[in-house]
């Protein structure tokens, strides 16, 4: 660990030249920043320290593609170094792909446009453009999430970029906010649909009452259990419950009726009209007709 002064500085991670190919340049740039910022941090101005300490700091890897290069200059030729790895690391883009793959990108989901923007500035930076503020707006407008922010920007006469990013933020806010107050309150009328379902609403200062399924009468029951507690049904035999309420569509078999005709003469009309009305009569006064409000 080097030291300045009293500050201690932790060495780099060392450059990793391998893996993901298709990023080595930008990683590249990215690692020789902070390794510039190092050396302003140990306070190392000698160019044949900067070198070593760029070789070292590196890794491995690195210094082995390093030997293999041409021209590298003395031990103390630091810009040179510097160089030769750009070279490498960063080979000549080709402009015309890098600025299709500028136009081509587009705003995820859940991505703030602050963040779009700051991936379309890296994007920008292999294009060549000359106004890299006004073409990342362009694709902003073009390729944001939000229909608002488009309109906003067409609508002005000379949007800037900063004035979008503003406006993108202003929007994205409030709708965060719009959306936790909608849920607090889609939550709060679930809530009150449930009470409502447990405790249903007085009408003219009443409780509305229901119908107890087993006996016919209001429920719930006050201070009582269930009059039909223990009573046989007429219709379908089966306790606890009344026939006036009884779901069974199987008819009693309980004090049958007898309606079994009398013989009948054939060549008796009269007598066979009586039998009829006799057996009318049977039925109806049957113990099984009486009010279903009588309990067994």
């Amino acid at each position: 660990m080097a030291t300045a002064g009293k500050i201690d500085v932790a060495p780099l991670a060392p450059f990793d030249p391998i893996s993901e190919p298709t990023s080595l340049s930008q990683r590249w740039k990215v690692w020789k920043r902070r390794f510039e910022t190092y050396l302003v941090a140990v306070n190392v101005k000698d160019n044949a320290q900067k070198q070593a300490l760029l070789l070292y700091q590196a890794g491995e890897a690195t210094q082995e593609i390093f030997d293999t290069l041409s021209e590298t200059g003395e031990d103390n030729d630091y810009k040179t170094a510097i160089e030769k790895l750009d070279e490498y690391f960063s080979p000549k883009k080709n402009v015309d792909y890098e600025i299709f793959q500028f136009r081509q990108a587009k705003q995820n989901a859940d991505e703030p446009t602050d963040q779009f923007a700051t991936r379309l500035r890296k994007l920008a930076a292999h294009c060549e453009f000359h106004d890299v503020d006004h073409e990342i707006k362009s694709a902003i407008i073009q390729n944001c999430r939000s229909k608002h922010l488009r309109r906003y920007a067409l609508r002005q006469d000379k949007v800037t970029l900063t004035e979008l990013l503003s406006k993108a933020r202003t929007l994205e806010n409030s709708e965060q906010q719009a959306k936790g107050i909608e849920e607090r309150l889609a939550s709060t009328n679930i809530q009150d649909e449930e009470a409502n379902f447990v405790n249903p609403p007085r009408s003219n200062g009443q409780q509305q009452q229901q119908q107890c399924r087993n006996c016919g009468l209001s429920w719930p029951h006050r201070d009582a259990p269930c009059p039909a507690k223990g009573q046989t049904c007429r219709k379908c035999n089966k306790q606890n419950h009344y026939a006036r309420v009884c779901r069974s569509s199987v008819p009693s078999t309980r004090n049958p009726i007898n309606t079994r005709p009398r013989p009948i003469r054939p060549d008796n009309n009269q007598h066979n009209i009586q039998q009829v009305g006799y057996q009318e009569d049977h039925y109806s006064n049957s113990p099984s007709s009486s009010s279903d409000d009588e309990h067994l």
